[in-house]
């Protein structure tokens, strides 16, 4: 062979060593998922491992894991006391105000020593009028209080939930939301929270234990950038996220209410404790006599409060009412 004819064939064998190579590199890159008795494997160990520097792409960067709290952030202690024991998993649905449609929620791990941040801090949406404690059909708001997770669904297939999942076309919506903002794709995945429902039903079933009246059919479903009539809404991607995170084996639950009532006195979702009644003292003194005013009530009612006792006066002009009402928002 000449001297030209040695190199020409060198220079030609060089490259298809170099690309036979790269099969037998990607393959051992798999192999340890595919198993050690795989033929893919068995392939790869006859063949020289290729040496290659990472990348930047390579190199896997762990995030810090998120700091163990000591309770869920901004309940007070009869909220948490209102968390089954049993619940590993708690969805915190924060309104911005006991009117505002807007919200934050975020997915907490119970583990040992109090509650940990399993996931981002989502912006959302509840209902246009706010919230309440005493939620009835078609009144805008979103019911607060501790509810159970079970039931998922949702017009696309399940994607991979732990949930009982129902795909249905009847999740299908079309028009357009308080903003104007169209509604397809809002059902494209709910998960049901159980207010007035029964566990383990399909979130389109429409029973309801505590009656019509009541509402019913509220969920957790895919935002569509506006207020709702009574359900929880976050982004798509997060929606999803939150349907793979949630195991029924952790008994989920969702925790949802207006984040004002929280801060500062820690005070707990439920009713106000009522008064006690006076004492047997103060019961029994004689009523007293209010001295003539001659004047009408301010509110325009034409009862005025001449005379009578304070508990006619009371029924007769609007004015303590009014002042109590002013008081008990003035504490909320």
């Amino acid at each position: 062979m000449s001297r030209k004819g040695f190199i020409r064939s060198v220079l030609i064998a060089v490259p298809l060593a170099a690309v036979g190579a790269m099969p037998a590199a990607c393959a051992s890159m798999h192999s340890s998922s595919a198993g050690s008795g795989s033929q893919e494997s068995s392939t790869v160990t006859s063949v020289p491992p290729v040496m290659v520097s990472p990348s930047v792409t390579d190199i896997a960067v762990s995030s810090p894991a998120a700091p163990v709290l000591a309770s869920l952030p901004g309940l007070g202690p009869r909220t948490l006391a209102a968390i089954p024991a049993s619940a590993r998993q708690v969805v915190l649905a924060v309104g911005g105000g006991a009117t505002s449609a807007d919200a934050t929620v975020q997915l907490f791990t119970r583990v040992s020593g109090g509650w940990q941040a399993a996931s981002a801090a989502w912006p959302a949406h509840n209902a246009l009028h706010g919230w309440t404690d005493d939620h009835h059909e078609s009144d805008l708001k979103s019911p607060i209080g501790v509810f159970g997770i079970t039931d998922a669904g949702g017009l696309l297939p399940d994607p991979g939930t732990k949930l009982h999942y129902t795909q249905s076309q009847t999740f299908t919506v079309s028009g357009v939301g308080f903003h104007g903002e169209p509604l397809a794709g809002s059902f494209d995945y709910v998960i049901a929270i159980n207010y007035n429902r029964v566990p383990g039903t399909s979130p389109i079933d429409p029973t309801m234990p505590m009656g019509a009246s009541r509402g019913g059919g509220i969920w957790l479903h895919v935002d569509h950038g506006g207020p709702t009539h009574a359900c929880v809404s976050v982004p798509r991607d997060d929606m999803k996220q939150l349907l793979l995170s949630l195991d029924p084996a952790l008994h989920p639950v969702i925790v949802m209410g207006d984040g004002l009532r929280w801060r500062g006195r820690a005070r707990s979702w439920a009713r106000p404790t009522p008064r006690p009644p006076a004492p047997a003292d103060e019961r029994a003194r004689p009523a007293r006599r209010l001295r003539a005013c001659g004047r009408r009530c301010p509110c325009g009612s034409r009862r005025s409060a001449r005379s009578g006792t304070a508990a006619s006066r009371s029924a007769g002009c609007c004015v303590p009412r009014r002042r109590a009402a002013l008081s008990a928002v003035r504490d909320r």
